[in-house]
């Protein structure tokens, strides 16, 4: 049988069993870092979808500025260095984001010149910006804090 001690401990063990002081704050505890990590995730794809769009549009735009002739002969084309595709890339790009990481340009012409017929193709990189930092703290994330897209053009 049980004492009165123990009774008196049973009784006091039920009644505090059905408080629910603080269970607001621990449900917001255990909720609060799970909404914050959907809601970074979130962001994170849309930045991701929204950098490879816009890498998307400036390699297209910069391959097909490459692949058009300069003159109305047909014999000149724009010049392919580093300098002339990053400045195209950025008048692409618009100026609301920041500028292409890497921009280059590849031609299949068998000759050193650049010729009517060859392919051009252009490859954009932009890292992403804040996430090319975190990346390193999140397993994994190393291979999503840039994106790459590439765009082929004949030249006319």
């Amino acid at each position: 049988m049980a004492s009165r001690h123990e009774r008196r401990a049973q009784r006091e063990l039920a009644r505090w069993a059905k408080r629910d002081e603080g269970a607001t704050a621990l449900e917001f505890a255990i909720v609060s870092p799970v909404v914050l990590a959907v809601m970074f995730f979130a962001l994170y794809g849309a930045m991701y979808f929204f950098y490879g769009a816009i890498a998307d549009h400036v390699a297209r735009t910069v391959a097909r500025q490459v692949s058009i002739p300069i003159s109305q002969t047909g014999s000149g084309y724009p010049d392919s260095n580093q300098t002339t595709l990053q400045n195209d890339a950025k008048s692409a790009a618009g100026s609301l984001i920041p500028n292409p990481t890497t921009v280059s340009a590849v031609s299949s012409g068998s000759t050193g010149t650049p010729q009517e017929g060859d392919f051009v193709t252009v490859t954009v990189t932009y890292k992403l910006p804040v996430l090319d930092q975190l990346a390193s703290l999140i397993p994994g994330m190393s291979a999503l804090d840039s994106i790459t897209r590439s765009a082929s053009e004949r030249r006319q």
